[in-house]
């Protein structure tokens, strides 16, 4: 069963952080579950510095009919469009893609966010920066596997 993730950040600390992590849970999925289902899990993770490369990454992987299960994005990424404007890009082709905003500054209130990217076919939650691992693994796994996660992630990350 293969997951494909996007990070979409300028900082490329982030992008090694991210990874590890995603890495860790990968492996930690194949040991702890029993069902031969998830033996097979596989996480194919790929990096974007910038908002127009996340945009032209996210078509292609639809092109390709194998689009981001998951796309974590950044909202300040200078030069160029930033996160919310690459999310209003996407979403406005293929509404269904969900999104994790990771982010450090205020450029938007979470109002304008969901203001401007909102769609009822999907749901983007927020990751606020800095962040734990825990807390992004968290997220993570209740995204990728949610029939495996007792937790609700939506009560806590959705916006």
């Amino acid at each position: 069963m293969l997951r494909r993730i996007l990070i979409v950040d300028d900082n490329e600390d982030i992008h090694e952080l991210m990874s590890m992590c995603l890495v860790d849970l990968e492996d930690d999925l194949k040991e702890d579950l029993t069902n031969s289902a998830y033996q097979s899990c596989q996480l194919k993770i790929d990096s974007a510095f910038q908002g127009e490369q996340a945009v032209a990454m996210a078509n292609k992987a639809y092109l390709e009919s194998s689009p981001y299960d998951v796309i974590f994005m950044d909202v300040r990424m200078p030069p160029g469009i930033d996160g919310i404007e690459a999310i209003s890009r996407i979403v406005k082709q293929y509404p269904k893609q969900n999104f994790v905003i990771c982010s450090a500054y205020s450029d938007y209130t979470l109002e304008e966010m969901v203001g401007r990217i909102t769609s009822k076919e999907r749901k983007i939650y927020y990751l606020p920066k800095p962040f734990t691992m825990k807390n992004f693994c968290s997220l993570t796994s209740g995204l990728l596997y949610p029939e495996l996660i007792e937790q609700n992630i939506e009560d806590k990350y959705l916006l």
